[in-house]
C-alpha cells in the first residue's frame, strides 16, 4: 500500500534487483528500495558487497558460503532461512 517503512542498514541481509525493482531481504521480510544497485554500492556502508550482478551482500550476517567445484556458490545468513546463489561467471 502507501506504508513505508524505516529498515535499519544492520537488519539488511541482502538487495537484490529482480524484473527492473530493487528489493531489500531482512530475516522477517522483503521490501521495496528506492535506489538502483549501483546507487546502492555508493550509499551502504563497506559490509555490503556486490557478489553478482543482481545482488549487494551484507557480509557482516553470513553464517556460512559453500562453494561447488565449478565456482557455483550458496551464501546463508544467521537467524534466516534465506539464501543467496553466485557463480563463478558473475
Amino acid at each position: 500500500g502507501g506504508t513505508e517503512y524505516y529498515v535499519q542498514k544492520r537488519d539488511i541481509l541482502f538487495f537484490e534487483s529482480s524484473d527492473g525493482k530493487v528489493f531489500a531481504h531482512t530475516k522477517d521480510g522483503m521490501y521495496t528500495a528506492h535506489y538502483k544497485l549501483f546507487e546502492l554500492e555508493d550509499i551502504m556502508p563497506s559490509s555490503f558487497v556486490r557478489i553478482s550482478k543482481s545482488v549487494i551482500a551484507n557480509i557482516l550476517p553470513i553464517s556460512s558460503l559453500r562453494r561447488e567445484l565449478t565456482g557455483n556458490g550458496e551464501i546463508t545468513f544467521k537467524g534466516s532461512d534465506k539464501k543467496i546463489y553466485f557463480s563463478r561467471a558473475e
